[in-house]
């Protein structure tokens, strides 16, 4: 499976393992990269959105949060 996050699909170990081995392997690390790959999607939603203004997009970009078993969640900007 091939990375949609990777620029550069010339590397060899490109695409032996994902994010779903990651999880299986190492669940808490697995699930923390989950969240940060949902959020990014979820932000360039929030970016793409012609509806909303520019101070709209900035209000609800920083609501933007990771949540976690072991913390409360953090900002996108903390991160």
């Amino acid at each position: 499976m091939k990375s949609k996050y990777n620029n550069d699909s010339n590397i060899w170990y490109d695409g032996i393992l994902d994010l779903t081995d990651l999880i299986d392997i190492e669940p808490s690390r697995g699930k923390f990269f989950q969240q940060l790959y949902e959020l990014i999607d979820r932000r360039n939603k929030i970016m793409d959105d012609v509806s909303k203004t520019n101070e709209e997009k900035k209000r609800l970009c920083s609501q933007l949060k990771v949540d976690n078993d072991h913390h409360e969640s953090v900002d996108l900007e903390h991160l």
